[in-house]
């Protein structure tokens, strides 16, 4: 039986600790966020370590690695900031976040190109 989760109650947790990538360490993060906000399908992934598994360079920071996600739309965040308010920080144009559109990006796309390539060269 599979567990569905709609998309509105799933809350990625990213950060950038080199000094401690354990897989352990995310998921120690995500059942203290779980026992915080029960309610919520909590995932927390250290980037320090997401370069190894999406095959990519090391990133240098979250900002960083949320440049080689997919999606542009979903390279966003927003943490805490003094006095309440929210600091938000984005990899690309903030345009492209309300225009209703999907856009896919390039360092991606051309990385897949070049697998697809290599694989059919073979």
């Amino acid at each position: 039986m599979t567990k569905r989760v709609s998309i509105e109650k799933r809350r990625e947790f990213i950060y950038y600790c080199k000094n401690n990538t354990s897989k352990s360490r995310d998921k120690a993060l995500e059942q203290t966020l779980k026992r915080i906000h029960p309610s919520l399908n909590w995932s927390a992934k250290n980037q320090a370590r997401m370069h190894r598994k999406n095959k990519d360079r090391e990133y240098k920071s979250t900002l960083d690695a949320m440049s080689f996600w997919p999606e542009k739309q979903t390279s966003i965040g927003a943490r805490p900031y003094d006095r309440g308010h929210i600091d938000i920080f984005h990899c690309f144009n903030l345009n492209i976040y309300f225009n209703g559109h999907i856009n896919y990006n390039p360092i991606k796309a051309i990385k897949n190109l070049i697998t697809e390539y290599l694989v059919n060269a073979g």
